[in-house]
């Protein structure tokens, strides 16, 4: 292949919609810049297989070339001006994603926040993405005083071409709103966001399953299942939303046991790959209370209780390990109760 050759088929790929395929013809482009010694070809290729590894779910393998087109284009900077804002974004999705692995430490997380912060300083970019995201890892680690700081100074700060779109942020605002009891004010995001006055690639797919538990917990539970069925069909193919998979697996656990051995079973090898410790958190603690559900209701449970309840311990001991806290652990607990709660407020 020559270099004409590969930058054909570069720009090719770069345009095809990700998935395993494209990602295996990338490590193909990427072997021969390795082979032939290409290192700014190597670094065009590295930093599209992050971009298709984001989306696929495949986060460590994103941190892998992240770090190293990072390190080449400190190295590099000169000779790659055009790449600065793609780097950044690039540095927002690592930061969304690293807190999702309880064995990186919290000093190496503030350290990766405090380089992001300089970089947007020196590159002249407002500071909003990065109170977005510290905003968002602080909910993470069950840090509420500092999430409602970052909460503040993001919503304040300037936005510019670096800043999520509004329905991004809208969404990441509903969500938050939610969990601190705001309910009037996140209803008033989701109706704007449901009606598509603002969207994207990912919203309203995302907004769906964030709006089950509090519609159930409001007794609306016919607006929740029409949510649920409209949701899931827009993310259930995504491998990066386990998460999301997760919260439509609650819901049938509070609302119909029966009706969700699908999802249980088109997700579970996902949870058990291990590629997201928090989705695989996520979706075996929505697992477990499916579970007793199911044998509340009589039915039969497709796994041992015991060894969820304890793979799902195992996952929020590292996290408040981590932490420094016990947020996982009340976590868990809360969503457990829900049975009690929610599903019986809706009988």
């Amino acid at each position: 292949m020559t270099n004409d050759e590969f930058w054909e088929s570069y720009e090719t790929l770069a345009h095809t919609e990700h998935s395993y395929e494209k990602y295996n013809s990338l490590i193909d482009l990427f072997s021969w810049t390795m082979e032939n010694e290409q290192p700014y070809e190597e670094f065009a290729v590295r930093f599209e297989l992050l971009n298709c590894a984001n989306l696929l779910g495949e986060f460590e393998i994103l941190f892998e070339h992240f770090f190293w087109c990072l390190d080449f284009f400190q190295h590099n900077e000169k000779h790659l001006q055009e790449w600065t804002s793609s780097i950044l974004w690039a540095f927002k999705w690592t930061l969304e994603r690293i807190v999702l692995f309880p064995h990186v430490d919290k000093e190496t997380i503030e350290e990766l926040f405090s380089d992001f912060q300089e970089l947007l300083t020196k590159h002249q970019f407002s500071s909003r993405p990065f109170y977005q995201f510290r905003h968002k890892a602080s909910l993470l680690e069950g840090d509420f005083q500092s999430a409602e700081e970052y909460y503040g100074l993001w919503v304040n700060a300037p936005r510019d071409d670096l800043a999520d779109c509004a329905a991004c942020e809208l969404q990441a605002e509903m969500e938050y709103l939610f969990q601190i009891n705001r309910t009037d004010e996140a209803l008033h995001i989701a109706e704007r966001l449901l009606n598509r006055e603002v969207t994207c690639g990912e919203i309203p797919h995302l907004t769906y399953s964030k709006l089950l538990l509090p519609y159930l917990r409001l007794g609306k539970t016919a607006e929740a299942q029409y949510f649920q069925s409209e949701g899931y069909f827009m993310i259930y193919q995504k491998p990066n939303l386990l998460v999301e998979a997760s919260e439509h697996l609650l819901f049938f656990a509070l609302t119909n046991p029966k009706g969700g051995k699908k999802i249980f079973e088109r997700h579970i090898d996902s949870a058990d790959a291990d590629k997201n410790p928090y989705g695989m958190f996520s979706f075996y603690l929505a697992s477990l209370v499916w579970g007793k559900a199911l044998k509340k209701n009589g039915l039969r449970v497709p796994f041992s209780l015991q060894e969820m309840e304890s793979a799902v311990l195992a996952i929020a001991d590292d996290f408040d390990e981590r932490n420094g806290n016990q947020h996982f652990y009340e976590k868990m607990r809360e969503t457990v109760e829900l049975l009690e709660t929610v599903a019986g407020a809706n009988q």
